[in-house]
């Protein structure tokens, strides 16, 4: 990527799936400080000590899988709440008339998350923009951050193997 983008093929160099202490490697080695991090984050996956070393380091987070395990049809058997039903996050939607996963991206946008949500109904992606026109009040985000579980929706199980493994051994 370095070369890339000394070629002038990209104008900044980002990673996914790094903790910490890998960021730290990179830049002890000398090597050029990552512009993004791509990681999960949703509602069961927080990562405030990530979140809060990238703001540290001035380094963007992206969210993928920002919904989580909000929807049935996605949800795996055991995954822990909230679902999209959730009283306390339909109450908290009604207050803002909107949707529970404009809720979901509202309060990532407000931890500073990029969030990358997947959809392929034009609705939903129109929805899934219309997140800037109201703010999440204090009670509303520690209604929030109270799901989180540290539960990752996608494990990551085909490096467990590996040193550097990014993630907690489970």
């Amino acid at each position: 990527m370095v070369e890339a983008k000394t070629l002038g093929l990209a104008k900044s160099i980002g990673v996914s799936n790094f903790n910490q202490q890998q960021i730290d490697r990179i830049l002890e080695h000398g090597l050029e400080k990552p512009t993004v991090l791509q990681v999960e984050i949703n509602l069961n996956l927080q990562q405030p000590e990530l979140l809060a070393y990238c703001a540290r380091q001035d380094i963007r987070v992206m969210g993928y899988t920002p919904f989580g395990s909000l929807f049935y049809s996605k949800a795996q058997p055991g995954a822990p709440p909230p679902r999209v039903d959730d009283p306390a996050l339909v109450e908290i939607a009604k207050r803002h008339n909107k949707t529970v996963p404009q809720i979901a991206l509202r309060y990532l946008v407000e931890l500073g998350v990029i969030p990358i949500p997947k959809s392929l109904t034009k609705s939903r992606i129109e929805q899934n923009h219309q997140v800037f026109d109201f703010q999440l009040t204090e009670q509303e985000k520690e209604t929030l951050k109270a799901f989180d579980r540290n539960y990752r929706t996608i494990p990551q199980l085909k490096w467990l193997d590996h040193p550097y493994y990014p993630f907690e051994k489970n």
